[in-house]
């Protein structure tokens, strides 16, 4: 098999375990890492990878799992922050003046 695509697929299977570790990272912290991590953008595919190599395919199955746990975290977090954006947004009973200012 040609080195060339074998590694041109571990580069892109890197580049989306990093993603992947990001988003796990940035759910447990409940903070945006985007701008400090040098990691900007969206994850875009490789144009051209071909197949993925037989000898990355359990690698690959791993990255899915991995993916999978990222994105559970990501919802856990997202819907902890919504319940507390709620919070901060409940409508409050409009108060009722007691007094009336006859002077001012």
């Amino acid at each position: 098999m040609d080195a060339e695509p074998l590694l041109r697929w571990q580069e892109a299977l890197d580049q989306l375990q990093q993603h992947a570790e990001r988003a796990i990272e940035m759910a447990r912290n409940r903070r945006n890492l985007a701008a400090t991590d040098g990691m900007e953008g969206d994850w875009a595919p490789p144009a051209d990878l071909g197949a993925l190599p037989a000898a990355l395919a359990r690698r690959a199955r791993q990255l899915v799992t991995l993916q999978e746990q990222a994105a559970g975290l990501v919802r856990k977090s997202r819907s902890a922050v919504e319940h507390e954006l709620a919070a901060l947004t409940e409508s409050r009973t409009e108060v009722q003046p007691i007094y009336v200012d006859v002077i001012g």
